[in-house]
């Protein structure tokens, strides 16, 4: 089992690990009753320790599921989204401070220590949950809300660099309004989810200098009864897979697991039971418990 989830079942949150080729899980913890119900849906960073977001904290559970710590940033302070460092052994937090309007992001140390990485303009808005971490570059892509993108989606594509703090170049709006991006090290690709009245659901390769699609979409899901909002997604690099937890709009919804084979485009969707909120993905054989 190489993917670590955060799902919600029957009004609690959990942690499980994932089995990638059918969505199958085993629940390693019950978050709600160790940290509390005021959780958002669902940060998550694996690590040596995972990592999962609520609204004004930072609890640090290990793989068992115990609380290891609670980092309290401060008020106003909301966890947007986090990423994985592991040469580093950070968390990468990207959040919002509710005070004062700032973004900004920070690095979350496995050994629970907290520093700011840099600043983004006050007027920036980042998407939700709608972010991507190349660990070679140290780059963060970002998602915002641009009133000024009269001609694409009204969102932009930024690159923040964590070595210097600041944006690598100025925001590009996008061609496609994306509901989840992923970057691909091993082929320095950018994918997004994306969707028109054709096709409820696609995947597209995005040209990160410009903000627009390159060629034809990697993959197509035809069924209109899906719904695709804040996707979380996990990409095996080595495999060229990339795993999606869906929704179907019908009532009542029926939680759904896909698995989109990157090289052919083919893909492959199951019934699951609960719903996923967030996925993460780390190589099994150096998973610490």
């Amino acid at each position: 089992m190489a993917i670590t989830a955060a799902g919600y079942e029957s009004a609690h949150y959990y942690l499980a690990r994932v089995t990638p080729s059918t969505g199958a899980h085993v629940a390693v913890s019950n978050v709600t009753s160790k940290i509390g119900s005021n959780l958002l849906p669902c940060n998550l960073a694996v690590g040596p320790a995972v990592t999962i977001a609520t609204l004004q904290s930072l609890p640090r559970l290990s793989r068992s599921g115990a609380l290891i710590s609670k980092i309290v940033p401060g008020t106003g302070f909301l966890p947007i989204n986090m990423q994985r460092d592991h040469a580093a052994a950070v968390a990468v937090v990207d959040s919002y401070n509710t005070t004062t309007g700032q973004h900004a992001v920070h690095e979350l140390g496995d050994d629970g220590s907290w520093a700011l990485a840099g600043l983004l303009n006050a007027s920036v808005v980042v998407q939700v949950g709608i972010s991507s971490y190349c660990e070679k570059g140290r780059v963060l892509f970002l998602t915002a809300n641009d009133d000024d993108d009269d001609g694409g989606s009204g969102t932009s594509l930024l690159r923040f660099s964590l070595r210097t703090g600041r944006l690598l170049a100025a925001p590009v709006p996008m061609e496609d309004y994306p509901t989840a991006i992923a970057w691909d090290s091993s082929t320095a690709t950018l994918y997004a989810w994306t969707g028109n009245e054709t096709y409820p659901a696609m995947l597209v390769v995005v040209d990160v200098g410009t903000g627009r699609r390159v060629g034809e979409p990697v993959a197509c899901f035809r069924d209109a009864a899906l719904s695709f909002g804040a996707t979380p997604v996990a990409l095996d690099e080595a495999a060229q897979k990339l795993y999606t937890p869906l929704t179907t709009v019908t009532s009542p919804p029926r939680p759904l697991w896909s698995v989109v084979d990157l090289a052919t485009g083919s893909t492959d969707e199951r019934l699951r039971p609960t719903v996923v909120l967030d996925l993460a993905w780390a190589d099994s054989t150096k998973l610490t418990h």
